[in-house]
């Protein structure tokens, strides 16, 4: 059994096309460096990432190994974490702290760029004030 972890590190979930790369599926668009950045520094201070996307075979495949050559490994792809799994089973929906996708209500390019340099760079405050330690 996965037991959670005693830290409680903030779980953000991020879609590929739209975010990490500019739509072209199911080829993968230009890279937003600027993205990759902050989620490899959120990544860094403790942050878990999950990657959430309606890709899947191959062009999902394609993704997952475009992100790992910049350098940007997640800790789950399409699925929960273990430690929720084993806290609340295993469910179609992921769960996290933060979503991050090109459909929510408040995106916008310059938003979600914004949201995510505060992210990164608050992120010892904001686990603070989720009662989450890094």
């Amino acid at each position: 059994m996965v037991s959670e972890p005693s830290h409680r590190p903030l779980v953000i979930s991020v879609d590929f096309d739209g975010i990490i790369v500019k739509p072209a599926y199911p080829d993968i668009g230009e890279t937003d460096m600027f993205v990759v950045k902050c989620l490899k520094t959120l990544k860094n201070h403790g942050a878990y990432i999950i990657l959430n996307t309606c890709r899947w075979g191959e062009p999902l495949d394609d993704a997952v190994e475009h992100c790992r050559n910049l350098g940007l490994e997640f800790d789950a792809v399409n699925a929960n974490l273990d430690h929720m799994i084993a806290r609340w089973g295993e469910c179609r929906k992921l769960g996290g702290d933060i979503y991050i996708d090109d459909r929510d209500i408040c995106h916008g390019p310059i938003r979600m760029k914004f949201r995510l340099w505060t992210l990164a760079t608050f992120y010892h405050t904001i686990c603070k004030r989720y009662n989450r330690s890094v």
